[in-house]
């Protein structure tokens, strides 16, 4: 199991700590999700999941599911990014950069 890929849009470089603390929450809770149930999806499979992110910190909606893996690694990695939010609201500094909502994506890789 590797640790997620997040990809975003080059603005949100300025704010890599509210990004990583994310990509830190999502990371524990996929983790926990596999061992808990007992997942074992294909290795090198993946997942990319492509979502968007409000000021609140909201996911607004899943925007696409591109899945390489079982039906299950799929559902830990959409369940991994969609229990810890809300992620926190967004500072004005955030809101002037990004705007009212972020599109994201994280890549989930099975090994």
């Amino acid at each position: 199991m590797k640790s997620p890929e997040l990809g975003f849009d080059p603005k949100w470089k300025a704010h890599s700590e509210y990004i990583n603390r994310i990509a830190q929450q999502v990371q524990s809770e996929w983790e926990r999700l596999l061992v808990t149930n007992k997942i074992y999806p294909p290795s090198d499979s993946k997942v990319v999941v492509v979502f968007v992110m409000n000021a609140e910190g909201k996911i607004t909606r899943i925007k696409q599911v591109k899945n390489e893996s079982s039906r299950e690694g799929a559902i830990a990695c959409l369940s991994a990014i969609i229990n810890p939010a809300p992620y926190g609201k967004w500072s004005d500094a955030m809101k002037a950069l990004l705007g009212e909502e972020q599109e994201v994506t994280f890549t989930f890789v099975y090994q």
